[in-house]
């Protein structure tokens, strides 16, 4: 995390004489350190506050102790309002709602993917953990696709594809650049399950996601 200072302009008093040139005006400035991460411009939080007191003639600053403590409080008041504050937040608050949009986002594609396990189509993507359906899975075969081929009363067939991907962002990359049209692409031995068996399978994270084509396109691609 890095930190930041600015300055708030609280205008000008004439409580005070310079102890350098005599001069008897002085700006009010109200110094706020903040912390940032990334964007210097997004601060997260302030993390002190200070009033300065400085001659107008000369740029010399009066001593904290050299200003009348109701004085500073009074500066102080004026210069660290809220609405001077909130937008030392922003960071902040800024990652509450991508936090929170995350959130939802994840709790809308569950809700689809329970959705579609429980009408299930033909056609259907299934997105899965494959480290769930086989023990000796290398760094690099965590997760495939499987395909639903027939749907007959509570039994779902499906095929696996042939294919292990590192990461889930490059299974949906193989649908969004046409390997899953490749005929070889699928096993060609099915395999069958229960409704029950298909939800309990996404409960565990063995299927975390379910995607279904509309009009013949999925993520883009047709399929």
């Amino acid at each position: 995390m890095d930190y930041g200072i600015s300055t708030i302009d609280g205008g000008v008093t004439d409580k005070y004489t310079c102890t350098r040139c005599g001069h008897q005006h002085h700006h009010v400035y109200g110094d706020i350190r903040y912390a940032y991460m990334f964007l210097e411009s997004l601060p997260w939080f302030p993390t002190d506050r200070s009033v300065r007191v400085e001659c107008k003639q000369c740029f010399n600053n009066v001593p904290r102790k050299g200003v009348n403590d109701r004085h500073y409080a009074a500066f102080a008041q004026h210069l660290f309002s809220f609405k001077y504050l909130w937008h030392k937040y922003l960071g902040m608050a800024v990652m509450v709602m991508l936090f929170a949009w995350g959130i939802f986002h994840v709790n809308q594609k569950d809700e689809q993917s329970i959705a579609y396990l429980s009408q299930p189509k033909i056609n259907d993507f299934y997105h899965l953990d494959y480290r769930h359906f086989a023990t000796d899975v290398r760094p690099h075969q965590n997760y495939k696709l499987a395909k639903v081929v027939d749907v007959t009363g509570d039994v779902v067939s499906v095929v696996f594809g042939s294919f292990a991907y590192r990461y889930q962002s490059t299974v949906k990359d193989a649908v969004r650049i046409g390997h899953v049209r490749n005929f070889s692409y699928f096993e060609t031995t099915k395999r069958h399950y229960s409704i029950a068996d298909l939800n309990r399978l996404f409960q565990q994270g063995a299927i975390y996601q379910v995607g279904r084509p509309e009009g013949n396109i999925l993520y883009g691609s047709y399929i």
